[in-house]
């Protein structure tokens, strides 16, 4: 999540150099640290689910071998 905020605020304000969009400073960052918060979260939700299937998955896979 911290490193979702730190990419979103800067990739929003990469963003909006290139592309000329009207957004003060101050509504950039917020905005993308609020972006990259979600993104972080999300993302982290899903690794979390990936790694529990993972580990059932293994789980299992060592019960039918012994």
């Amino acid at each position: 999540m911290i490193t979702g905020i730190f990419l979103g605020a800067g990739g929003l304000w990469i963003i909006v150099h290139l592309f000329k969009v009207n957004l003060s400073l101050s509504n950039t960052l917020w905005v993308g640290a609020a972006g990259g918060c979600v993104g972080g979260i999300l993302m982290g939700l899903v690794i979390f689910k990936v790694v529990q299937l993972l580990i059932g998955y293994l789980k299992n896979k060592l019960k039918l071998s012994v």
